[in-house]
């Protein structure tokens, strides 16, 4: 699954676990910016993901074109995850091209112990920033305004392998 993770105080965002800081591109950190500018990364990062599903993504080749390289760890950047074993973590992927078959298309969206999720295609077609934004916000929202009990994530104290 790409993961997003939504923090706050609204500084830093990060997508699939990594850091994201908005100064680093020189805009100005605020709620509403960040947000646009998740949404927007989300929306590339799946036109990469949609490409490499329908098998559209040119291979890297050297600068006059002779050597092609292998272009096959692109398929453990999305739908990876990182599985709890008794003795040793095991790293399984999930990515598959369109022609193997269905894979998970989702992003993950987790803030003080809330966890949504949401598809970003619909109906074949990538959502559009603006639509990503939106979901971004009602999740910002809901996070920011609703009191709420302990939730799922509470389950992932217990023992690792059992989640």
């Amino acid at each position: 699954y790409a993961c997003l993770e939504l923090r706050l105080p609204l500084t830093p965002c990060s997508i699939m676990a990594q850091p994201f800081p908005l100064s680093a591109l020189g805009i100005e950190q605020s709620p509403r910016n960040t947000l646009k500018t998740m949404a927007r990364v989300v929306y590339y990062t799946g036109e990469f993901w949609s490409l490499m599903r329908n098998e559209r993504l040119k291979p890297t080749s050297s600068p006059d074109g002779s050597i092609h390289f292998s272009s096959d760890q692109y398929r453990r950047v999305y739908n990876t995850a990182r599985v709890p074993g008794e003795f040793k973590d095991e790293i399984k992927s999930y990515f598959k091209t369109a022609k193997e078959g269905h894979c998970p298309s989702n992003v993950v969206i987790i803030g003080r112990g809330r966890i949504f999720y949401f598809d970003i295609m619909h109906n074949g077609v990538l959502l559009s920033p603006s639509e990503l934004l939106q979901a971004f916000t009602i999740a910002r929202d809901k996070i920011e305004n609703e009191t709420f009990e302990l939730g799922i994530p509470v389950l992932t104290c217990d023992d690792r392998t059992s989640w």
